[in-house]
């Protein structure tokens, strides 16, 4: 919504009230003395004052003034009649300037003449401008704010800069003056009820603005590295490649673009091997495995310096285990001919929906003192069931399994089951061996009291765990309001936390310069767009400028992976 007027045709995108009709009421005895000489309607105005004596013109105002978050304003004003002479004035001018004089003859006030065609700033006295306007003809006025100039166009075409180096402390007007009999003009705004197509391509003038400023930004060279002299842009590229794990790429960029040698040393790749092979696991939802590969690799100090990731992860993996010993039980249904059901509440006598409900109940299921941990619960499968279910399940869970770990492998480099970089000790398992068990219930629910219930510190931690507790009272825990959780994006976001503890952990940034730039980026565009900052305004989000990778490409999987928006949009959390 433009402003708060209405229309049809609204040309502007503004939180400002928009000009949508002349503006008869003012104050002050010389300007009510003035708009004796109008007949003010809405958009159109008819002088009907003597019209002897320049003293005895008249100017009339818009009802708002120009909005402050738009760079260009345009508006048009159709002279329905000249009149006896045409003295006929349009342009812009503050709320001070004395309506009985018009535009351009007082300070703070511009304007181009019909009977002339001269340009009038400050002045009775005006300079030669543009050709004069007559019965019928279509004159545009056109502020710059980022020029802080004012331009011209008669039936669409443009008459060039009238004003330059327009300093005004107070905001502008649009504004009409009229001094002899007959004459008549309306007005067209952009914006209101009475708005119709401009005569002039205001589109085109828009889009050229947003070309010229796009142009500036691009034609911006870039700094050299202070500590190499070195070009800006392929560091940057290089770091960033670094951080997520693409070293082979980044050993070829090195070489190109950088002059290096293209090698890593051994210790610098088995480091990006590793967080490579723990994000593929946690994106594939094997938390236990990239808890045990971290346990061998890196410090404790890793996850006991920053208890919250170490809760979210331990979250994922009770996550993990519904998730596989819902699909089990799916599948028991399907095969015992039970109907799928929607996604609703488990029955009403499993306490687990209480928990759910009430945040009260979920200290006691979790310690245990509910009958939540019994493993007659009636809200979906019993432990025995899952158990009977699982022959038949837990093969096709562990396809799913490998599957996804796949589809990561290939969206990703640096997998060091590839052979391309060096083995590590923890290698995976044997993809013929067989899955494990689903888990039952009880063992989720004592995975929960026994590792997550003794680790919620804070306000946070209980409405994780209650989220992550509350999948089991579901039918379709992927449909339940908690079912983000399950998703892979949920997933590959606590992947690429995990991703930046494990530098921050080595003495490295836990973000790439390249992410903080864009970050930076960002906040300053926006904070400038807040300022009514003119080229601001007409730059696209940051978002919108990162390209999308083409379907199919790699990296494009949805299941397995970022796109470049997703992963950007990560950066500027």
């Amino acid at each position: 919504m433009a402003g708060t007027s209405s229309g049809l045709c609204t040309y502007y995108k503004s939180r400002c009230s928009l000009p949508s009709a002349w503006e008869p009421r003012v104050t002050g005895i010389r300007n009510q003395h003035a708009m004796q000489h109008l007949k003010v309607d809405g958009t159109r105005v008819h002088y009907v004052g003597p019209g002897k004596e320049d003293s005895q013109a008249a100017t009339v105002r818009s009802n708002y003034p120009l909005p402050a978050d738009c760079p260009l304003y345009y508006f048009e004003v159709k002279v329905v009649d000249k009149g006896e002479a045409g003295f006929i004035g349009i342009g812009f001018c503050t709320e001070d300037v004395l309506l009985g004089r018009l535009p351009g003859w007082e300070p703070h006030s511009y304007g181009y003449h019909g009977d002339d065609g001269h340009a009038f700033s400050g002045s009775g006295h005006g300079r030669p401008y543009g050709p004069p306007y007559t019965t019928g003809d279509v004159v545009g006025a056109l502020f710059n704010k980022a020029e802080r100039s004012i331009s011209y166009y008669k039936n669409g075409e443009p008459l060039g800069v009238a004003f330059r180096d327009i300093q005004e402390s107070s905001p502008l007007y649009p504004c009409v003056g009229l001094r002899t009999n007959g004459e008549e003009v309306v007005a067209n705004f952009g914006a209101g009820s009475s708005s119709e197509p401009f005569r002039t391509d205001f589109g085109a003038i828009r889009a050229d603005f947003q070309r010229q400023v796009m142009a500036s930004v691009r034609s911006t060279e870039l700094p050299l590295l202070s500590s190499s002299g070195m070009a800006l842009l392929p560091q940057l590229m290089y770091d960033y490649l670094i951080h997520q794990r693409f070293w082979r790429t980044a050993a070829v960029l090195g070489h190109d673009l950088l002059r290096s040698e293209g090698q890593l040393d051994e210790q610098e790749l088995l480091d990006i091997t590793v967080r490579q092979q723990s994000y593929d696991l946690v994106a594939a939802g094997r938390i236990d495995d990239a808890l045990t590969l971290l346990r061998e690799k890196y410090p404790p100090e890793l996850l006991a310096e920053r208890p919250a990731l170490d809760f979210r992860l331990r979250v994922q993996k009770f996550v993990e285990m519904v998730a596989v010993a819902h699909a089990a039980a799916g599948l028991n249904k399907l095969e015992t001919g039970t109907s799928a059901v929607a996604v609703k509440p488990a029955c009403d006598g499993n306490p687990l929906v209480a928990a759910a409900a009430a945040p009260s109940a979920l200290g006691s299921m979790l310690d245990g003192t509910s009958a939540a941990a019994s493993s007659a619960d009636t809200g979906g499968p019993a432990p025995m069931d899952i158990a009977e279910a699982a022959s038949c399940e837990t093969q096709r869970v562990g396809d799913m399994q490998a599957e996804a770990s796949a589809q990561v492998d290939m969206a990703r480099e640096g997998e060091a089951a590839r052979g391309e970089a060096p083995k590590l000790a923890a290698e995976k398992k044997d993809e013929a061996e067989a899955p494990p068990q689903p888990p039952t219930t009880e063992e989720i629910l004592a995975y929960g009291r026994t590792e997550l219930w003794p680790r919620c510190r804070t306000p946070a931690d209980r409405d994780l765990l209650m989220e992550a507790v509350s999948l089991l009272a579901f039918d379709d825990p992927a449909a339940s309001p908690a079912g983000d959780m399950l998703r892979p994006v949920h997933r590959t976001m606590l992947a690429e936390e995990l991703n930046g503890a494990m530098l921050a952990c080595r003495g490295l940034p836990s973000t790439s310069p390249l992410e903080r730039l864009y970050q930076q980026v960002t906040a300053v565009i926006s904070q400038l767009k807040q300022m009514d900052y003119p080229q601001a305004l007409v730059l696209p989000e940051p978002r919108q400028l990162v390209m999308e990778p083409p379907p199919g490409a790699v990296g494009s999987n949805t299941e397995t992976s970022v796109n470049c928006g997703d992963a950007f949009d990560m950066m500027a959390a």
